[in-house]
């Protein structure tokens, strides 16, 4: 019998007046890594309430919100408007509009704001796809008050793989793009990246910039990066990177030279060790001296039974011993969700803040808060600090099938550096990606009731993130990180 799983998200309405308690209340999802797991379904914003720490009077101010968020049909979001608190009343500042095609790929977006009380344009960003959602283009322009005026534009080409080749940088003169910078890169037989060349536009030509050059171990790991810089009409060693793995493929050493114009110079040595859980405890980094490594730094990792990270502590070595330097402490509620990380540093005597970050989920983990405080030098004064508070309209229900009721649908390697490959004993139909927040962020509906596909989402930000995989008319959702 199939176990069916509906999600569903509460109507929250947003008050001006919200205390900045409210924002060190509830949980954020400390998401595990691990196989196929069930997942709080995405949601959609009402309404998003910032504040900023105001130093005169030592409290939350309110600054700004974002409301008239609206969505088609496909959650896709379709426009909002960004308001400012002037003290007593809410202003207009500027606002969105937002296209798609039929991918549900993001195809442009117009930012309007608000000036002697009528909206004007203001900037204009244009996105393009090929037929396998790869974007291969995106531009953006600026209004001068009677027409757009081209700023910068990116250019991607991709091989037969969708492995990035190419990717050139232009500015735009007039009704004229001109070219200033390009990468180029190679791929070996299983998409690891083998070397990257950037140049230079100069006087109607491309000119050798950098080149990085990688090797990779029979298990796809890194083990040498070599970079290199052209001089002279000839590519020149500036570094070189060596990494070492154990078996279960974590990495226990990082060795770091230059290049002297003659030999190859020890410049810095990282040393890993890992639990029986491969969660890392400790790093200690070495610094080359008169031709013998001198201790220069090192980090200890704690972890609580559940393999979440309580506390990081880096000491730095002086007068023949570490000394204590800074620590991080993380707390977690009973689900693992991590609620505060406290950073401190150490004066010689006593520990005190520098950074104070707070999150929160609402009870089906949909993200709810967060908020930091930036201290003075010796901790006693916050200096800055933002907050912000996330509402949620609209229920979005999704009937998923069970993942315990699927054959075999494995991602991998999980977590990654941005490269993911999806494979199913069934036909892969769709699959969806979305970040923490509720934005998608890759969408590829075309995928033909293959069994496996590639996904490439190196130009994202390291996180969590939501896949949603259609195979064989069910829906499975998986949970994965870009590191």
């Amino acid at each position: 019998m199939k176990n069916i799983l509906l999600f569903s998200i509460i109507v929250f309405f947003a008050s001006a007046s919200m205390s900045q308690s409210h924002l060190q209340e509830g949980k954020i999802a400390h998401l595990k890594i691990g196989s196929i797991d069930k997942y709080p379904i995405i949601g959609k914003y009402d309404s998003l309430y910032f504040w900023r720490w105001d130093t005169l009077i030592n409290q939350w101010k309110i600054n700004f919100k974002v409301i008239d968020i609206v969505y088609d049909i496909k959650k896709n979001k379709l426009s909002q408007l960004i308001q400012e608190w002037n003290g007593s009343n809410w202003e207009n500042a500027s606002k969105y509009n937002y296209a798609y095609d039929s991918n549900n790929n993001l195809i442009g977006y117009i930012i309007q704001r608000w000036t002697n009380n009528t909206w004007s344009n203001s900037t204009i960003q244009w996105y393009e796809f090929d037929s396998k959602n790869n974007l291969i283009e995106e531009f953006d322009q600026s209004w001068n008050g009677t027409s757009w005026i081209n700023n910068n534009k990116k250019l991607y080409a991709y091989d037969v793989k969708n492995n990035l080749i190419n990717l050139t940088f232009q500015i735009g003169n007039d009704s004229i793009w001109e070219n200033t910078f390009q990468s180029a890169s190679t791929y070996d037989s299983a998409n690891n990246l083998t070397s990257d060349l950037s140049q230079r536009w100069n006087n109607g030509s491309w000119e050798n910039d950098y080149l990085y050059s990688n090797s990779y171990d029979s298990n796809n790991n890194l083990i040498i990066n070599l970079y290199q810089v052209w001089k002279l009409n000839s590519w020149t060693n500036s570094s070189q990177y060596f990494y070492t793995y154990d078996l279960s493929g974590n990495n226990i050493n990082f060795l770091y030279q230059k290049w002297s114009g003659r030999t190859w110079v020890n410049q810095m040595n990282h040393t890993y060790m890992y639990d029986i859980n491969n969660n890392q405890i400790s790093e200690v980094i070495e610094a080359w001296q008169s031709n013998s490594w001198i201790n220069y730094n090192k980090k200890t990792f704690l972890y609580d039974a559940h393999n979440n990270q309580v506390s990081s502590l880096t000491h730095t070595w002086a007068a023949n011993s570490w000394v204590n330097m800074r620590k991080w402490e993380l707390t977690y509620d009973s689900l693992d969700n991590i609620a505060r990380e406290i950073g401190q540093d150490w004066d010689g005597s006593k520990w005190y803040n520098y950074w104070n970050e707070l999150h929160s989920y609402y009870k089906n983990n949909i993200y709810e808060s967060h908020s930091f405080q930036a201290f003075n030098s010796d901790g006693s004064k916050v200096l800055g600090g933002d907050s912000t508070f996330y509402f949620f309209h609209s229920p979005i229900s999704i009937i998923s099938e069970s993942n315990q009721n699927v054959k075999y649908l494995s991602t991998y390697p999980n977590p990654s550096n941005g490269k993911i490959n999806v494979v199913s004993e069934e036909n892969l139909e769709s699959i969806e990606i979305y970040n923490i927040y509720g934005a998608k962020i890759y969408s590829n509906f075309k995928l033909q009731n293959q069994l496996s596909t590639e996904i490439d989402l190196r130009s994202n930000k390291k996180g969590v993130y939501i896949m949603l995989i259609h195979s064989n008319g069910k829906l499975y959702n998986q949970k994965i990180i870009l590191n």
